[in-house]
């Protein structure tokens, strides 16, 4: 008997003792719980971005943004920079008026299709075309009877240099030998060569009009 109460004392205190933990093991998970780092939610979805192109009775413009090198040769056709039919596009009229392909930077360019206006930017990066340079890049000249292209040019005064800096005016071709017919804005795309065969491209714009009597 008496080894029999001894044995109920033993599970007692067992019991006992397991009771006891049972808060203090609860205790120290919320303790866990609560002290533990929380690492903030991060979203892995990607948000969709949609492209939309300027559209005007059939007519699109492609890209509101356009990127060339210095004197790269920049296209003067629509249809490099618009999508619609060749017989729209023919009849468009694109202003590149302020773009100086000499210099760095964003220039704005207008395009007209009847009373349809269309805007975007051409952006000239940095390259080691050969620079041409030009005292006017757009003007107007009065034509006269004893005007000359030579008056053209001097009035323009394109210089250019290669990427070393040497001197390579003489070489600039793309002006014509004589007076346009008929008035109006003409572009005249000029280009130079240097001796490693690279190119720069200069786009001088000159509205001839006729003297008035």
């Amino acid at each position: 008997m008496k080894k029999s109460n001894s044995l109920d004392k033993v599970e007692k205190t067992v019991l006992v003792i397991a009771v006891l933990l049972i808060p203090i093991t609860i205790g120290l998970g919320v303790f866990k719980n609560s002290t533990q780092e929380k690492k903030p939610y991060v979203s892995v979805r990607k948000e969709e971005t949609k492209v939309s192109k300027e559209i005007k009775d059939g007519v699109a413009l492609i890209s509101k943004e356009y990127t060339i090198k210095r004197n790269g040769n920049l296209s003067l056709d629509a249809e490099e920079y618009f999508e619609g039919s060749s017989e729209d596009l023919k009849k468009m009229e694109l202003d590149f008026e302020k773009v100086d392909l000499s210099k760095v930077g964003s220039y704005p360019v207008t395009a007209e299709l009847g009373n349809k206006t269309f805007h975007f930017t051409v952006k000239v990066e940095e390259s080691e075309n050969p620079t041409l340079k030009a005292d006017k890049t757009s003007f107007k000249y009065l034509v006269g009877a004893y005007s000359t292209m030579d008056e053209v040019k001097e009035i323009a005064n394109v210089s250019a240099t290669d990427a070393n800096g040497n001197d390579i005016t003489e070489d600039i071709v793309g002006w014509t030998d004589t007076l346009p017919v008929e008035e109006g804005k003409k572009d005249y795309r000029l280009s130079v060569t240097d001796s490693s065969g690279n190119t720069g491209y200069l786009i001088v714009t000159v509205d001839f009009q006729r003297v008035r009597n």
